[in-house]
């Protein structure tokens, strides 16, 4: 859920139409905070929004540099090309390879490392950039260059999540042992 506060002139069909997937998804916040009449919001309240409803807008990032056998949903690694929600990203024994994002941050995977690209967006009716990623083995080095307030970017594994507003960081999983760890 999404904190959004109501500003003069905002009605859930003005929000609707600006930032929900569909029109009518606005009957559905409705529902969930219990607001009698949609076109009329008190400015400077909050309202709760589902994620699953926001209209989106993808965020670039691109292989910045890769040695050895590494792959971008399943296909072989080449410099500039471009990554979507939902790809895998795969480096062998013996290679890494170096992910930029549009705002000049970087994720640098090991060799033996596979991460999952999990969200890449920017949230339109808000403007909120999310950085957001699944590492599922391996190590994922980043230089995450500082983020606004309600920015995200996070590492996540199946044992712990990392998120940060602007350093140097390195997340670990080792799948075998079923271990995470985080350093800074």
């Amino acid at each position: 859920v999404l904190l959004y506060q109501v500003k003069p002139r905002d009605t859930l069909v003005s929000l609707a139409q600006r930032g929900l997937k569909r029109p009518q998804d606005y009957v559905a916040v409705q529902r969930l905070n219990r607001v009698r009449d949609p076109r009329r919001l008190r400015p400077g309240s909050t309202l709760r929004l589902p994620v699953a409803l926001l209209r989106t807008q993808p965020t670039g990032a691109r292989v910045a540099a890769f040695r050895g056998a590494a792959t971008v949903g399943g296909q072989p690694a080449r410099v500039g090309m471009a990554l979507v929600e939902g790809q895998e990203v795969r480096t062998a024994a013996n290679a890494f390879l170096s992910l930029e994002l549009a705002n000049g941050s970087l994720i640098t995977l090991p060799s033996r490392s596979r991460v999952l690209v999990a969200g890449l967006h920017r949230i339109l009716l808000t403007g909120q950039q999310v950085k957001s990623f699944r590492l599922l083995s391996g190590r994922a080095e980043t230089a995450v260059q500082p983020i606004r307030p309600g920015d995200r970017f996070e590492i996540r594994t199946p044992l712990s999540v990392a998120a940060v507003r602007g350093t140097n960081f390195r997340v670990t999983y080792d799948e075998a042992a079923d271990a995470a760890g985080t350093s800074v």
